[in-house]
């Protein structure tokens, strides 16, 4: 099989809701995960998607529950500069794009 192919199964394979999340675990996934994540909120019976927020940590650590590994996962902000727990050596992952979305949204007193 082609890796043309096999990248399009793979995304296919990780579909949550409607959208279609790859396994490239990337910033941007991150921000339609929280789309995701607040259509659920306001909608009952809207699936959250590969990640919900659990709760905020003194307005610096961001406790999130990621689907797709089953487990929860904290990221931390460190100067306004957020890391990952679970993605350590990634600067860009999907936990980090969540996580920005969430600050931005704690700051204007959304949630």
């Amino acid at each position: 099989m082609s890796d043309r192919k096999e990248k399009s199964s793979e995304a296919n394979s990780n579909q949550r809701g409607t959208k279609k999340f790859s396994s490239e675990n990337t910033l941007d996934e991150g921000v339609i995960a929280f789309g995701e994540w607040l259509m659920s909120a306001e909608d009952l019976s809207a699936r959250c998607g590969p990640l919900s927020l659990r709760k905020m940590i003194n307005d610096d650590e961001i406790l999130l529950f990621d689907a797709m590994l089953n487990q929860d996962v904290i990221v931390k902000m460190i100067g306004g500069v957020p890391e990952c727990g679970a993605c350590h050596n990634d600067t860009e992952c999907m936990h980090i794009g969540f996580s920005i979305c969430v600050a931005q949204m704690n700051r204007r007193n959304a949630i």
